[in-house]
């Protein structure tokens, strides 16, 4: 008899693995079909939030269609180009982020610099308010 992963679909793999892989493999079927993808714009950012995350498979698409490549995983060579593509677009951080579990890329966490020195009404933010992150609980 199989097990069931969440109790709803049957499968031989523990600790719902089949509904990572389904999501994987919906992910990157997503970023394969979705024709130009556009890089994430610094200019739509605020100073309630400055910062944004892009996702392994966004950064991936991203670099790819920019390279003409075929790269899977987030390389040196994709981390190069993904970051001279966000300064030149006007990031002023870029700063890639391992997955807790596998230490895989995960992604890349873009902010824009829109309060000098990290000072709004003369009192110093906290990095949860530098990186627009206050807002999420």
């Amino acid at each position: 008899m199989q097990e069931m992963c969440c109790g709803k679909i049957p499968t031989k793999q523990p600790n719902c693995l089949v509904l990572l892989n389904w999501a994987l493999h919906y992910m990157e079927i997503q970023v394969a079909t979705a024709g130009k993808m556009k890089f994430p714009n610094p200019n739509e950012r605020s100073i309630d939030s400055p910062a944004v995350f892009c996702p392994a498979a966004r950064v991936l698409g991203l670099v790819n269609q920019s390279t003409g490549g075929d790269a899977k995983r987030i390389s040196k060579n994709v981390r190069e180009e993904f970051t001279k593509q966000a300064h030149e677009k006007g990031w002023d951080i870029v700063g890639f982020l391992p997955e807790v579990q596998s230490e895989h890329g995960a992604g890349c966490l873009l902010v824009k610099h829109l309060a000098p020195a990290a000072v709004r009404g003369g009192q110093p933010l906290d990095l949860d308010q530098q990186l627009g992150l206050n807002h999420i609980k």
